[in-house]
């Protein structure tokens, strides 16, 4: 699996975050598959975190995190992840704490 397979899956783990996945976060995976040429299916990703991961969030989270290597990488999938969240107009707590976790695994740098 590719980085940016990584940061599609992110951005569904995003979207998942909340407890109520939206039609536009969707949209917004959608738009970002095209943005970086990969064929994604949105829901094939969710099925695949629920089978693998279970109700594991953080798990989940630090696999895809830990798949991402390169530097642009990860300043896009920061970008890409702001997007989601704030896909629906509404930034939640949860999201924040991916946010979070992504500044943690990865350093606060990606965040200046």
């Amino acid at each position: 699996m590719g980085e940016k397979n990584n940061i599609l899956h992110l951005c569904v783990l995003m979207s998942l975050s909340d407890y109520d996945p939206d039609k536009r976060e969707f949209r917004a995976i959608q738009k970002i598959s095209k943005k970086l040429s990969v064929e994604f299916n949105v829901l094939n990703s969710f099925e695949e975190i629920q089978n693998k991961f279970r109700d594991d969030f953080e798990t989940a989270c630090k696999f895809y995190l830990n798949g991402i290597e390169t530097e642009e990488n990860k300043y896009l999938a920061i970008e890409y992840l702001k997007e989601v969240a704030l896909a629906d107009k509404n930034l939640k707590d949860r999201e924040i704490k991916l946010l979070e976790l992504c500044k943690k695994t990865w350093g606060s740098s990606f965040f200046e």
